[in-house]
């Protein structure tokens, strides 16, 4: 019997990452979006955790600050680890005022509250970054407001003073804490001392200065011959100073689409040298 013929195309669009190996430091729980992005663009991610999150040392201080939450009418949010840390104290107090506003620096922790349930949530239009949040905040609806600022342990304290500045009351929920990995991947480590990775993502300054701790003598060189990819220019500047010389990316912002194509985007340029 003859065969059918069908006219529908089979073609596989072009995969714009096949050959490529990016090096992934995000805490492992939040690795696996970009990941999966990356790899279906046939690239192939080795994942090496610089941060782990865990709870702080001291977690009465985060009680003590959380007493003021009746009074509260401003809860802003750093990260995707300050909602998930942050919103599972929140519902150990019996929730929130119902009049209290929900803001976030970035657009991952703006999909974090959403997809925990907050739906309107006040996030920067464009840049995603403590400033941009505070040109979001009209100054009149900070004065004489108490602010809870869930958090981590460290970090910048420009947003806590821009919103004393404006007459608003701060109260810090440090909520979790970044430590250095207690049991890293040997296996990654041994792939980019051998100068496997083409490409190293990082999120932080904190994730930086943990993956030198990591890499050690054995894998430093390499690593700082590797071309970088950061999330802002404090971060560029940071590795700069570190020593990194392989070539340092910014791009746009940590979302993880905006992040792939600005993998897809070095990656084109690579090629072309």
């Amino acid at each position: 019997m003859p065969g059918t013929f069908s006219t529908r195309s089979t073609a596989v669009p072009d995969r714009r990452l096949v050959g490529v190996r990016v090096l992934i430091t995000r805490p492992a729980h939040q690795a696996e979006p970009l990941a999966q992005l990356i790899e279906a663009e046939g690239g192939e991610v080795i994942r090496l955790p610089t941060i782990e999150i865990a709870e702080p040392q001291d977690p009465a201080a985060a009680e003590q600050a959380l007493r003021t939450l009746p009074h509260a009418g401003l809860a802003i949010f750093i990260s995707p680890n300050a909602v998930v840390h942050g919103l599972a104290r929140l519902r150990a107090c019996g929730g929130w005022p119902p009049t209290m506003r929900f803001a976030a620096v970035g657009a991952g922790t703006a999909h974090a509250l959403q997809a925990a349930g907050i739906r309107d949530v006040i996030v920067p239009g464009e840049r995603f970054n403590s400033e941009a949040l505070l040109d979001s905040l009209p100054a009149e609806s900070l004065r004489g407001e108490t602010v809870l600022l869930f958090r981590g342990e460290g970090g910048r304290e420009h947003l806590a003073a821009s919103l004393h500045e404006r007459g608003a009351r701060v109260e810090h929920v440090v909520c979790y804490r970044r430590r250095l990995p207690r049991h890293p991947d040997t296996t990654s480590l041994a792939r980019l001392a051998r100068g496997d990775i083409h490409l190293v993502v990082i999120t932080s300054v904190d994730g930086l200065r943990n993956l030198l701790v990591l890499a050690g003598d054995g894998a430093r060189t390499q690593l700082l011959a590797t071309p970088l990819m950061v999330m802002s220019e404090r971060q560029a500047q940071a590795a700069r100073e570190l020593g990194f010389h392989g070539g340092v990316i910014v791009a746009p912002r940590a979302d993880d689409r905006v992040v792939l194509d600005a993998v897809i985007a070095w990656q084109e340029t690579r090629k072309t040298l």
